[in-house]
């Protein structure tokens, strides 16, 4: 997980036109984590939108909120696991996290290897 200088934009639900500004903590190619003083609960599904940084384009999808922290003062902080989103945007987050912080490689695989194994587990999994 890395603090990435992007913004983000919290929908409600992945329906809603409804965009909120949230307080970024950090991203991963699974999934980020933000501020926001909205009540919101495990397993609750919301929409997403990044901006800014090394993304060069808007990343939008949708993630499920997989665990919160309320603390008594201050704003909840809460944790999203991806669950959709556009491939090509997936590939912007990729190449914006990777760029920061690229991947240790135990083994000589090249990239793109890399990126066709996981592009292949995504689309296996929306079906």
């Amino acid at each position: 997980r890395l603090p990435l200088p992007f913004e983000v934009g919290i929908r409600a639900s992945a329906r809603s036109r409804v965009l909120r500004a949230a307080e970024m903590v950090n991203v991963s190619l699974g999934g980020l984590a933000f501020r926001d003083g909205a009540p919101r609960h495990n397993g609750q599904r919301i929409g997403f939108v990044l901006s800014g940084g090394r993304l060069g384009s808007v990343v939008e999808g949708e993630g499920e909120i997989v665990w919160a922290r309320v603390p008594s003062k201050g704003t909840p902080e809460y944790g999203v696991r991806f669950l959709r989103m556009d491939e090509g945007q997936y590939e912007a987050l990729e190449d914006a996290v990777e760029g920061v912080h690229p991947p240790a490689r135990t083994r000589s695989t090249d990239r793109s290897a890399s990126r066709s194994a996981r592009r292949t587990s995504r689309k296996a999994s929306r079906r």
